[in-house]
């Protein structure tokens, strides 16, 4: 316990003097952790496993004919030819084919810049079928909005989530286009992280928030600042208690701020998502957005995103959305899957 709390005051001396969102909003976001765990539970007791032989393959030139028609459609301007040939765009092969080990370890991509010249690049990769392309999708949202500076904080903290809606709104064009069981996979993998995502993080904000709040990892403390009364309650929070305080120990680099960035991605992304299917139109909000990230204004963002403050509120409708995904990908002919 005291080597979490020394850990604890070392993070918060340092926040002083360079403040950040995830601290700032620590008890938010372990509502939205928690809030979120609780409403996945039913669904993830087992963990996904992809079949690739379920996997439609394609060509990298069959993925870009979509991709730019996507692009076309939705009026978004983004010269993928031009960034193929200068370089700025790097298909990556993992070739998973040939390696023991979960699809998933294979999807990856990142949106970075070179050192020393200051240019941006996208590293995506390429394993041969169509749920390779919402994650292109994705580091492409990324670049749109980078601004050649540094990020502010705002733009920081909704990147991810503009990058998961416009992965989201094109896994729902695929899925019209007739690749429905497939984005029903991708779809499946990740809300299955969002929720591996709540459990962890609602794990560390609790001990957090305690610290925060109370100065003290002490159990009569915790049990004070979580209201525990009643002796059956205590004797959960007890163990509750331990473990979460031997899961922070187990984890002390464990990255919160980046956990943050993504769950909060995941979870408003759902909504967004389902805010574009009510109104197509809402893609128009969606473009403004990746200007108004790097304006810096909190609640402007979340007005374009037709909320107020994350509230409970908010937080509600942002649920239903959630829910609204589980039934409409989840799902084959009235039967989950």
């Amino acid at each position: 316990m005291e080597e979490i709390e020394y850990f604890l005051n070392a993070c918060f001396n340092y926040q002083m003097k360079n403040p950040s969102v995830s601290l700032d909003y620590v008890d938010l976001f372990y509502k939205i952790a928690s809030e979120t765990e609780e409403a996945l539970a039913p669904f993830f007791q087992t963990r996904s496993n992809v079949d690739v032989d379920k996997l439609t393959k394609m060509t990298l030139e069959e993925k870009l004919e979509i991709v730019n028609q996507y692009f076309k459609e939705k009026e978004i301007e983004f010269d993928i030819e031009k960034y193929i040939k200068d370089g700025t765009i790097d298909f990556i092969d993992y070739n998973q084919l040939a390696f023991d080990f979960d699809f998933q370890e294979c999807l990856h991509g990142r949106m970075y810049k070179e050192k020393g010249i200051n240019k941006k690049l996208i590293d995506v990769s390429e394993n041969g079928f169509v749920i390779d392309m919402p994650l292109f999708v994705h580091e492409i949202s990324h670049f749109r909005d980078e601004p050649l500076e540094s990020r502010n904080k705002i733009s920081a903290l909704f990147s991810e989530t503009l990058a998961y809606a416009e992965q989201f709104i094109f896994m729902d064009y695929l899925s019209e286009l007739g690749f429905f069981n497939d984005m029903q996979i991708l779809f499946k993998l990740c809300i299955g992280t969002l929720y591996n995502i709540s459990r962890s993080l609602k794990k560390i904000a609790k001990i957090i928030l305690t610290f925060k709040k109370i100065g003290s990892l002490e159990e009569k403390n915790y049990q004070y600042f979580w209201n525990i009364q009643s002796s059956n309650n205590k004797e959960k929070e007890k163990d509750d208690y331990e473990k979460n305080l031997t899961f922070f120990k187990e984890n002390l680099d464990y990255k919160f701020g980046y956990q943050v960035l993504h769950l909060l991605g995941y979870y408003l992304a759902t909504y967004l998502l389902n805010e574009y299917k009510k109104n197509p139109a809402f893609i128009e909000n969606i473009k403004l957005l990746h200007e108004e990230i790097n304006k810096g204004d909190f609640y402007d963002c979340l007005k374009l995103m037709n909320l107020q403050d994350l509230g409970e509120s908010d937080r509600e409708k942002i649920l239903e959305a959630l829910m609204q995904i589980q039934e409409n990908y989840f799902q084959e002919r009235g039967k989950v899957i």
